[in-house]
């Protein structure tokens, strides 16, 4: 969350530094768990509302990510990474040194997604190919899901 201070500026209000991250394939994820989450919005969004809409909005990802996830660990396939991979877009991961980043899916002229990935890194967006994702994600099976 973020407030505006007295020069029109944003600041953020929670300190970034107390979020655990756990390193997964390399990259620090935030390892937020739900309970965190809700009490966070819980004492700082005023609107009754507003925190309806979030915490539906946010039970709704969580639930269809951790779904995901479970599938990837118990089968992994193409199929399921591809799924997983829709489910994450927009979420906040975190490189091996820490630098944030997200990423969002290419939609094609069909409006179906075309297996790119648009990693938006700091000012400048970068492209990943799907066939880059699969060769990464069949070097991790020998040790992540073993």
């Amino acid at each position: 969350m973020k407030e505006e201070n007295i020069k029109g500026e944003y600041q953020r209000k929670v300190d970034k530094s107390l979020i655990p991250t756990c390193n997964i394939m390399g990259v620090n994820i935030a390892a937020i768990n739900m309970n965190w989450l809700l009490k966070y919005l819980d004492a700082n969004l005023s609107d009754t509302n507003t925190k309806f809409i979030w915490n539906a909005m946010i039970r709704g990802k969580y639930k269809i990510r951790q779904e995901q996830v479970r599938f990837l660990q118990e089968m992994p396939s193409e199929e399921n990474l591809w799924k997983a991979v829709i489910a994450f877009q927009e979420y906040p991961f975190k490189t091996a040194t820490g630098l944030p980043f997200r990423y969002k899916l290419k939609v094609g002229k069909n409006g179906e997604y075309n297996r790119e990935l648009l990693i938006d890194w700091r000012e400048k967006s970068k492209s990943l190919a799907w066939s880059s994702v699969v060769l990464a994600f069949e070097n991790s099976k020998i040790n992540v899901f073993s």
